[in-house]
């Protein structure tokens, strides 16, 4: 199989930078044979990232032959050698995944099955709330998805801009939802605060949160501060969960060696797609570590992570699912897809045997909102 077209659609391109804004980048690959693989980058690198596709675009064309271990590995080698430059491995994720949507089309298969087949057919989801609310109306959003049937909700209340605040801030939402759901049989919670909190922070929140029945606690501090992360873990029983940002495999190494992390949060539209997250998926079963995927987009980057959880053994826990109580643009001002992902009323996302990434994309909708590139 030869790809013969490369097309990057920048989507939004004009709106503020954020998870539920834009930009978003999407890629599709053109078989010799007329089929086709839809792929995402994650927007982190910014042009950075749409100037990185082009490049691995072009080489993509000179390939006779296309394996996907062959491409994603001459594309390491050729952007850096060392494959941790965060714009190069955001755009060969976009291309893996891609390849692999383009080869099950070929193949008729689902993705799980070109990673080795399928440990579970459902893939339970939590509710992801990206935007901070007062209390009292964080408890009104965790209502309804406890009544959309989710379990468990992740919410980004430590934010930069609550200042010498922060901490207060945190707790007390978390306090507000126990007020009126106790125990974790009723909610699961999952606290996310973006790397704000220095150590000692991190520590006196998290034992706090410990006393609330919180699940995880996500990034508490500044992503590279490894000795920091391990002595948050060493002094909490709260699990400790972070990777979203990290692009190659000798970070996830370092994250479970060096910071001693409880759970692993891959994006692979971040760090080199399906390939890459084979090889965390064998870091986390060496280290019995579980998996949870980050995600912020409900259409191609979700497919992607179904695909990939109801593969990898160590994906027990929830994965991450924009909340339906947030506006998306690409599932609720322009649906990218002609049928959206939506969990089962128990919370679960039910995979089907659609070839692929098991997505249709809305192709007109596509180009009637991007700046679209041909390579």
């Amino acid at each position: 199989m030869r790809v013969v077209g490369v097309e990057i659609f920048l989507l939004h391109a004009d709106a503020p930078t954020g998870p539920s804004t834009g930009p978003f980048i999407l890629v599709k690959l053109t078989s010799d044979d007329g089929l086709n693989g839809w792929g995402q980058a994650i927007h982190r690198g910014g042009d950075l990232t749409v100037h990185a596709l082009t490049t691995l675009g072009q080489w993509l064309k000179e390939f006779n032959a296309v394996t996907i271990e062959g491409v994603w590995q001459q594309f390491v080698q050729r952007g850096s050698g060392r494959g941790t430059n965060g714009a190069q491995m955001a755009a060969l994720g976009a291309i893996d995944i891609a390849l692999h949507d383009l080869v099950g089309h070929c193949l008729g298969v689902p993705v799980a099955t070109l990673l080795g087949g399928r440990v579970r057919d459902r893939v339970p989801v939590y509710a992801s709330f990206m935007a901070h609310l007062d209390p009292s109306l964080e408890v009104e959003r965790v209502a309804l998805s406890i009544e959309r049937g989710f379990t468990a909700v992740k919410l980004h209340s430590g934010t930069q801009e609550f200042g010498e605040d922060r901490p207060t801030e945190t707790v007390r939402v978390v306090e507000a939802i126990r007020d009126i759901w106790p125990d974790r049989q009723d909610v699961q919670i999952i606290m996310d605060v973006n790397n704000t909190f220095s150590v000692h922070e991190a520590i006196r929140v998290g034992r706090q949160l410990e006393e609330l029945d919180v699940w995880w606690l996500e990034e508490p501090i500044a992503a590279h501060d490894l000795i920091g992360y391990n002595k948050v873990q060493a002094s909490l029983d709260l699990a400790i969960s972070a990777g979203e940002g990290e692009a190659s495999l000798a970070q996830f190494r370092d994250l479970l060696l060096v910071a001693g992390l409880d759970i692993l949060q891959p994006n692979l539209t971040a760090c080199g797609g399906f390939t890459m997250g084979k090889k965390i998926a064998s870091l986390a079963e060496t280290f019995n570590r579980p998996i949870t995927c980050h995600n912020i987009d409900p259409s191609v980057m979700t497919a992607a992570n179904m695909q990939f959880a109801s593969w990898a053994r160590m994906a027990t826990l929830p994965q991450e699912y924009f909340a339906f109580d947030e506006h998306h643009p690409l599932r609720d001002g322009s649906p990218i897809l002609a049928k959206a992902i939506v969990p089962d009323n128990n919370g679960v996302v039910t995979l089907t045997d659609d070839p692929g990434l098991g997505i249709v994309v809305d192709e007109e909708c596509v180009r009637s909102i991007a700046i679209a590139l041909s390579v």
